[in-house]
């Protein structure tokens, strides 16, 4: 799972973009499953990305996607 700061106006066309350099430059095992756009990262007080609020949303990703399952 990977998570992707993208401007709204160029959400439409980000994924496949992202998609095809990840096929271009990484190999199949390093590329993940599942990007998520965001707005922005969540950050912390000291404006650092705050990865625990990301670890936590993929979390959170994954338990809905196995209650859907």
């Amino acid at each position: 799972m990977a998570f992707a700061v993208v401007d709204a106006r160029d959400r439409e066309r980000a994924l496949p973009l992202m998609r095809l350099a990840l096929r271009e430059h990484l190999p199949v095992h390093q590329r993940p499953r599942e990007i998520h756009l965001l707005d922005e990262f969540p950050r912390t007080r000291t404006d650092k990305p705050d990865r625990r609020a990301l670890r936590a949303r993929a979390a959170s990703l994954e338990k809905e996607k196995d209650q859907a399952h």
